[in-house]
């Protein structure tokens, strides 16, 4: 039996919550049903219909309430496809016993006949959509490791568990005779075929952007980590002035790239043999920073403390002839016809 509590009335949909609450009013119907009750039964259909249509609305497909939501929906579905077997049963064995009991002398009467239990179709096109590729959930940029595996999950459950349910769905709409053999075999290749190829394909580009932020601070880490003690200009190179921020700012989305990733191997079962020892140098690296930040300050203040170069006067009679020499965007030195240089006088 389904039910929701207060917390989760709080995470999900109104589709999801509504769903919910009609497929447990359905399993209670169904256990008081008695034989026979055709209105009863077809009041439960309505209300079942009615609740996969919430299912095919909700937004709330990766909570966790939505794939035993899907479940029990088909569990259902298949216990009144049942039901309506065997009353129908019922009714041909009751027909045929009548027939049997008839006196040959006598007009046979029409036997009775128990009320036909009626079979609403389903709509198989709304269950497709969530195999859809612009129905599938976007990534977030930037993602944390939470939600990275929330997306994950909910891609594996398109390629498991909620597939497994999607089929049986199928299965029992063909079985209760509320879908068509033409349906039933066109909705189950869809979602166990062609669109599985489009969510697989999803689930690597993104594996892919994951592995590349990670390998393109490869290089840049090993540089960070080989500034020497004590040099001021490798420091301030890496940790002087913006520099310090735009470098920690991309260690840090690489190491929480490989967090992610690491999600990703938990749930796909994927491996990168080379990207521990790459997180390794990265996290050194961003280490390295915070200790090369000091070093790069105190660089900075000699740069902004040190004379600044003027320009040499030019001579006289060197100016038809002179060239000049710049170094660091300031002229240095000239020379004459020559070939001595002159810097300063």
């Amino acid at each position: 039996m389904l039910g929701i509590s207060a917390t989760q009335a709080q995470t999900i949909d109104y589709d999801l919550n509504q769903a919910t609450r009609t497929i447990k009013d359905v399993g209670n119907g169904l256990e008081r049903l008695r034989p026979g009750d055709v209105a009863t039964y077809n009041r439960l259909s309505a209300k079942l219909t009615k609740a996969g249509k919430h299912l095919e609305s909700t937004q709330s497909n990766s909570h966790p309430d939505y794939a035993a939501a899907v479940q029990r929906w088909g569990e259902l579905q298949a216990q009144m496809a049942a039901i309506a077997q065997e009353w129908q049963a019922a009714q041909q064995q009751a027909a045929a016993a009548a027939q049997q009991q008839a006196q040959p002398t006598t007009a046979a009467q029409p036997a009775p006949t128990a009320p036909e239990a009626k079979v609403e179709a389903v709509n198989l096109d709304p269950l497709l959509t969530k195999y859809q590729r612009r129905s599938l959930p976007k990534f977030p940029d930037a993602a944390t490791p939470d939600q990275a595996r929330t997306w994950v999950l909910h891609m594996k459950g398109l390629q498991t568990t909620t597939l497994q349910a999607d089929l049986a769905t199928i299965e029992s709409a063909l079985s209760s005779g509320a879908a068509t053999q033409a349906d039933a075999d066109r909705a189950r290749r869809w979602i166990s075929d062609t669109s599985q190829d489009n969510i697989k394909q999803t689930v690597q580009q993104q594996a892919q952007v994951n592995e590349g932020t990670i390998t393109s601070m490869h290089y840049s880490a090993d540089l960070i980590n080989g500034v020497a003690d004590g040099d001021m200009n490798g420091a301030y190179r890496f940790a002087g002035g913006d520099n310090f921020q735009n470098n920690a700012t991309r260690l840090d989305n690489a190491l929480r790239a490989g967090a992610v990733a690491t999600v990703f191997d938990e749930v796909f079962g994927t491996s990168n043999p080379t990207r521990a020892d790459q997180l390794k140098k990265i996290q050194a690296a961003r280490t390295r920073l915070d200790e090369l930040a000091p070093l790069a300050a105190e660089q900075a203040e000699v740069l902004a403390n040190a004379p600044r170069k003027e320009r040499p006067e030019t001579k006289d009679f060197l100016a038809p002839i002179a060239q000049e020499y710049w170094l660091n965007g300031s002229i240095m030195a000239e020379s004459d016809d020559e070939g001595g240089i002159w810097i300063d006088s």
